[in-house]
């Protein structure tokens, strides 16, 4: 076929419009990625599958367009790179259920905010996290017993410029690491930061991590058992 052809011309834009359709293989609208997940399958529950855990989650638990396949792959129904939940301290109810009688500032001082998202087995980032926390040269080091945390202090404005550690070093995350909290300062004059998080495994290829108000940071036993029995409920359901 002659370079210089309209025959040539042709089949070169057909090829080059294949490739494009083969790199976007995923719909472009919010709903149909929903509905080509699963999330519309069902009026209540979402059952899908994250890494190699499986779940039925309540739907009033996932946050608009939380729910994601990475990349351009084709999305498969049922599975998910990456899920993001929301529920309410103190008992864990989704803001369906405590809406009515809280105010909007007081849902955001509440609200823990969960991801859930695919790893592969062999990498860590709670294991890099803290890595990266052994290896920080901190400013301040404090045992908060009232709390039963250590906070370190490196004086500066970032995630992790304030990190705490829980002084009981028996308390690890589910896969046996140590639970680090890393939270993000908004002015290194105050002792005081917007969010916390932290981040582990909650099986083999399934990463977890969550946030929530650093307001709430002294009941941060019973925030991470929260999330653990949330979760727990999500799994056992799908079982």
């Amino acid at each position: 076929m002659r370079v210089n052809s309209p025959a040539y011309w042709l089949s070169l834009s057909v090829t080059v419009m294949a490739g494009v359709c083969a790199c976007n293989s995923q719909p472009s609208d919010f709903r149909e990625r929903a509905e080509a997940h699963g999330l519309l399958d069902d009026p209540a529950i979402f059952r899908v599958r994250v890494g190699d855990t499986q779940l039925e989650i309540p739907k009033k638990y996932i946050h608009a367009n939380g729910v994601s396949t990475w990349g351009t792959k084709p999305i498969v129904r049922g599975q998910a790179d990456e899920v993001w939940l929301g529920a309410l301290l103190p008992d864990f109810l989704s803001s369906e259920d405590q809406k009515a009688k809280l105010s909007t500032e007081s849902v955001v001082e509440r609200q823990v905010t969960i991801r859930l998202y695919r790893v592969d087995a062999e990498s860590n980032a709670a294991e890099l996290s803290e890595k990266h926390f052994r290896a920080t040269s901190w400013r301040k080091i404090s045992a908060l017993a009232d709390i039963g945390l250590k906070e370190y202090d490196r004086s500066s404005n970032s995630w992790g410029s304030l990190s705490y550690v829980p002084i009981d070093s028996e308390y690890r995350t589910l896969d046996g690491r140590e639970l680090i909290f890393s939270c993000l300062r908004y002015d290194v004059t105050k002792n005081a930061a917007l969010q916390c998080k932290t981040h582990y495994k909650l099986a083999p290829t399934t990463g977890l991590d969550y946030r929530f108000d650093w307001g709430q940071l002294k009941k941060w036993k019973d925030i991470d058992q929260g999330v653990r029995r949330l979760l727990n409920t999500f799994r056992e359901s799908a079982s």
